[in-house]
């Protein structure tokens, strides 16, 4: 087996870095190892996977699920906990959310009221049809809402949801308002 180079498509030994026609950085090969099943004496290419990136992976994913769930179940300040959440999520923002949408930030308001900010990308205000937008938008917001099991925890709180849309160049376009007793 060797490492081919995808510069110059030049033959290389498995173990070198650079390619001995162009000097170019080869790809990093992924160490394999041939397994000789006892039954059948054929051998199998078997790729090592890094267990460690896995375990850390999962381990994460359930710190952050026990974490936002400790926020939002804790008998603590509800706008305190929500503000929490807001500057976890925002760690991850800007986050293109389709090919027009893209979430800025969230904000935690007074009054147990959680507000996403985005904006449309590409699209002045002048451009956007408020009609066509409330009867797609609103209903799919709503949607998510009631079913997303995410969103569990900010039901059972009664937390009012805002979404607030800006054009291109940061102007004003619409703006959600989801109460609990929209959702419930």
């Amino acid at each position: 087996m060797s490492n081919i180079c995808t510069n110059c498509d030049t033959e290389n030994s498995l173990d070198a870095k650079f390619c001995k026609s162009c000097g170019y950085s080869l790809p990093k090969q992924n160490p394999i190892e041939e397994v000789i099943h006892p039954k059948t004496d054929k051998k199998v290419v078997k790729k090592k996977s890094n267990l460690l990136v896995v375990i850390g992976t999962v381990l994460g994913f359930f710190a952050t699920f026990f974490l936002v769930q400790f926020f939002f179940n804790n008998d603590n300040s509800i706008d305190k906990e929500m503000k929490l959440v807001a500057d976890e999520l925002n760690k991850t923002c800007p986050v293109q959310v389709d090919e027009y949408t893209v979430l800025e930030n969230t904000v935690a308001l007074p009054g147990k009221i959680f507000q996403y900010n985005y904006k449309l990308i590409g699209l002045d205000k002048s451009e956007v049809n408020l009609d066509t937008v409330r009867k797609y938008v609103y209903p799919g917001i709503l949607e998510n809402i009631k079913t997303n099991p995410s969103m569990e925890p900010q039901r059972k709180k009664d937390v009012t949801f805002k979404y607030y849309y800006k054009d291109k160049n940061g102007a004003f376009v619409d703006e959600y308002v989801v109460k609990p007793t929209d959702y419930k």
